[in-house]
């Protein structure tokens, strides 16, 4: 089955994030990380992965527990 270079589904990006898969379907129901169902999986765009990951960078410098 071919697959899109623009979407990824919850698998794939919890491989990349090393989370649980039903941690990344938290962060999608939360808002905070927009998907797609289609053909009964969730897809993520990775634009708006990227879009993710860079609103939640942290600097190490001024980084605080």
């Amino acid at each position: 089955m071919p697959t899109n270079p623009h979407y990824i589904d919850v698998a794939a990006l919890q491989s990349r994030w090393d989370l649980h898969p039903e941690s990344v379907r938290r962060i999608i129901r939360s808002g905070h990380l927009p998907a797609i169902r289609f053909g009964g999986r969730l897809r993520i765009n990775l634009e708006d992965v990227n879009a993710f990951e860079a609103s939640h960078r942290v600097n190490p410098a001024t980084y605080q527990r």
